[in-house]
Parts: C-alpha cells; structure tokens; sequence
C-alpha cells in the first residue's frame, strides 16, 4: 500500500487526514475515499487527499468555523473537476476558550475520552466517553459522502456539533477502519493503559491503530462491522473489516 506519513498531512490508501494550528485554533480531520470509483479508473483517493490538504489550509490560516472549512474544501474539489466522493470528519478548537466545532459527513468519526466532570485527575480516575459522534449512513454500507456523484451529499447534510473541552480530554478520531474494527470499551482501555505510563499523542495513535487492525483481520472477533452486518443482513456474521484505518489522536492542555 502506497502512503504518505508528514508532519500535519498524510494519506495511504483511500483515507487521508491532517492536523494543524492557526492563530488560535487547533484543527484535525479525516477522509476517507469510496473505493468503488476505482473500478471505474478513478482515483478514489484524490478526493479525500485534496478535501484534507483544503481544510488543512482553512486551519493554518486562522478560521474556526468548522462549517466554512468544509464547505470551502467542497467547493475547490468541485471547481477543480475532482472525481470520485469522499466521506470526511473536522474539527477545530477555539485553544482560548476551549470551545470545539465538528462537522461529520459520513461513517468518519471521533470521541473524547475523559474524567467525569467532578472527578479527580489522579490517573486512577476512571475513564468514559464524554462524546461521540454519529456515523451517517443511507443504508448499511453506503456513508453520506461529498462526490461528483448526483446522489452525493453536501455540507448542508453534515452534522454540526459545537462543545467545550478541558485539559485532559483525549480526541480520537479515524476513519471507519478504526470504528468498524474497536469497540468504545476497547478504545477507552486503550487510552486509559497508555495515559497511565505516560505515552505521547503519536504514540497512542500507532498503538490504537495496531489494535484496530489485529482486529480486522480477526475471523472469530465481534466488531461493531459484525454487529452491524449481523443486524442489517438479519444473519450472524463475526470478524472485523480489512480497511485502511486511520488515526489521530490530540489531547487537551
């Protein structure tokens, strides 16, 4: 598999994702291409590298509105005649007034990981999901997405989340390769083991993401994938997804 690894901006296979810093905004986001396009001999990863490479740029150049980054990223794939259709998650944060937007267009994702409000920060405090995001589906298997497409979705059709974070709130984001593949007790374990010995955001990244892929190549495992296979083909199916998976991880200081 061909991929990308820098600093702020990386891609392999269909997904892609970046994270940056502005004049006081954080931003992080993820795509990840339909790989049907492909056997059409369209790139089905163009689309989610250049609507990532555009948000990343939106970040860089100080704008917080979450909305505008995406839509922005729509318009300049549309205007330079990309084909092919992506799913994508962004998100920034305000780093003055903690304030988080998010915008979710498809089966993308990510969750904050935290101590109750309340609850000491002693390492030992137990860990929940604070947060997650919805994953937008037509049907099983058929995310919204922006595309070329006539039935491609648009900005308009993303949900927009506005919350706060504090110090010590842990993000994690990925593409469906992670959240088809880990489970959220399995996520928060994960976060919970690595905070403990003191592992850095990249880190836990790697370490998640080896996770979500043992998983997915896991015949005998029960995932979210085979949950909801089993529910929506009303038949028992067990094992993860083989998926490109990516994962971001960013905690809050």
């Amino acid at each position: 598999m061909r991929g990308v690894n820098m600093k702020g901006f990386g891609y392999g296979g269909e997904d892609a994702y970046f994270y940056t810093c502005g004049k006081n905004v954080f931003g992080m986001g993820v795509a990840d291409g339909v790989y049907m396009w492909k056997e059409q001999g369209i790139d089905s990863g163009a689309m989610a590298r250049i609507v990532m490479e555009t948000c990343q740029h939106m970040v860089a150049a100080g704008c917080e509105d979450v909305y505008k980054v995406l839509a922005t990223a729509a318009r300049h794939v549309q205007s330079e005649g990309i084909r092919g259709s992506t799913t994508a998650c962004v998100l920034t944060i305000n780093k003055d007034m903690g304030k988080l937007q998010s915008a979710t267009l498809g089966d993308s994702g990510f969750m904050i990981v935290g101590r109750r409000p309340g609850t000491s920060m002693h390492p030992r405090t137990e860990l929940t999901v604070k947060f997650r995001t919805s994953q937008l589906e037509h049907e099983f298997g058929f995310p919204y997405q922006l595309g070329h497409h006539q039935h491609a979705n648009s900005p308009k059709d993303a949900d927009l989340v506005t919350l706060h974070v504090v110090p010590g709130d842990v993000i994690i984001m990925g593409s469906d390769g992670l959240l088809d593949n880990m489970s959220e007790l399995e996520i928060v374990e994960q976060v919970d083991r690595m905070l403990r010995v003191g592992h850095k955001p990249a880190a836990m990244a790697q370490q998640i993401a080896k996770v979500a892929f043992d998983n997915s190549l896991d015949k005998k495992r029960v995932t979210p994938y085979s949950r909801a296979a089993t529910e929506a083909f009303d038949m028992v199916y067990n094992g993860g997804k083989p998926d490109d998976i990516t994962v971001l991880v960013a905690v809050v200081s």
